[in-house]
């Protein structure tokens, strides 16, 4: 072997060794070859605050994503409508593993979940599915719809083992939540709650409920923590800026949303905070939590343009994923989601907390995550 043939492998060599981990390690899927059109309405246009968990990470890395497409066309029944809900799984390297399909009659109204009990929560307008991973039906709810309404207000909580998931209805004429095994859609526990609380988070034994200040204190803001059906923990109180919270463990909270920083609060302090550019960046009230609480990810969204003065709101540039150790704030990874959402967008972080997956307008990209690392890909802000 020459010298020139020599130099030339080692500079190969290097190259390839010198690739960042988290470029290597990142996947693309293209959901168009299984099926995926984008929608042709206006109620398809991407919605920052509209956020329904179409994808998920198991422990062992898989992903399962769900899209809905228009499939029968004719008069629709309750029984058979026109929407399909489309869900697939694949492996950390993108290779398809399985598929299905469940109606639905809401674009938007649907979720599928990644059990710890190699199962799939799926949930397809006012059906409530438990499956196999290969799509065999285990059990099955109902979730009907508000009465005289056509919205379909239940929301989905899933502890952290995902052996459970807190079940409620968002109107204020049902104030119930329910404690639901996973294993059999059965629930555990049943009590009411405040009609004037959200309830935002849940955590292995405790969920969080939200309280803005209302009218004599608009910039007011308080999380409570109790007992899932059980008295109240604590409770933080602040001012301004984040607009929603999360549970990263029993006892410790995400500020998040409706600002440019995300902070967490443990034993009533704010341990740490990131800040992006206040004058572009908002921070989403979406915020993943791995099981063990060592990882949290957040989506930052970028906007330009508009003026108050012509009453112009500024459009959506772009969307970027942060990943951050939970105990001092080190940022890991900071991904753009590619393309820009404007029909559909989620994210979900492994129970492990070292994969993050994106779905992005039929575009899914599965990231594997150095934890103990610091700035695998930081991008310009």
């Amino acid at each position: 072997m020459g010298k020139r043939d020599a130099a030339t492998r080692c500079l190969i060599y290097l190259t390839l060794v010198c690739i960042p981990a988290s470029a290597q390690e990142r996947v693309r899927v293209d959901l168009r070859g299984w099926g995926y059109k984008s929608p042709q309405s206006d109620a398809s246009r991407f919605q920052t605050q509209l956020s329904y968990q179409i994808i998920s990470v198991a422990p062992n890395g898989e992903v399962v994503v769900g899209f809905v497409t228009r499939d029968r066309t004719g008069l629709a029944t309750r029984e058979l409508p026109s929407l399909s809900l489309h869900v697939l799984r694949f492996a950390k390297d993108g290779k398809l593993l399985s598929q299905g399909s469940v109606p639905t009659q809401n674009w938007y109204a649907n979720a599928v979940f990644y059990g710890s009990n190699n199962t799939l929560l799926i949930r397809a307008g006012t059906k409530l599915y438990l499956f196999s991973v290969n799509m065999e039906q285990l059990a099955e709810k109902e979730l009907p719809p508000t009465p005289d309404s056509g919205m379909i207000d239940w929301i989905i909580r899933p502890l952290p083992d995902r052996d459970a998931f807190l079940l409620y209805h968002y109107r204020r004429a049902d104030t119930s939540i329910a404690l639901l095994r996973w294993s059999d859609l059965k629930p555990t526990k049943e009590c009411a709650y405040n009609p004037y609380d959200e309830l935002l988070s849940v955590s292995k034994r405790n969920l969080l409920s939200f309280r803005p200040g209302g009218a004599k204190d608009p910039l007011g803001r308080t999380a409570e923590v109790s007992e899932i059906c059980g008295s109240s923990r604590f409770a933080y109180s602040w001012r301004g800026d984040a607009t929603s919270a999360a549970l990263l463990d029993d006892d410790s909270l995400i500020l998040a949303g409706g600002r440019s920083s995300v902070s967490v609060v443990a034993d009533g302090k704010v341990r740490w905070t990131d800040a992006f550019d206040r004058k572009s960046d908002v921070i989403s009230s979406h915020v993943e939590v791995s099981a063990d609480s060592q990882m949290i990810a957040i989506a930052v969204e970028k906007f330009a343009g508009g003026s108050q003065f012509l009453d112009i709101s500024q459009k959506l540039k772009g969307v970027r994923i942060a990943v951050y150790q939970a105990k001092n704030g080190k940022k890991i990874s900071e991904s753009v989601v590619n393309p820009s959402p404007t029909d559909g967008f989620d994210y979900a972080l492994s129970p492990n907390g070292d994969v993050l997956a994106i779905v992005s307008d039929g575009f899914v990209e599965i990231l594997s995550l150095n934890k103990q690392s610091t700035d695998l890909e930081s991008r310009p802000r």
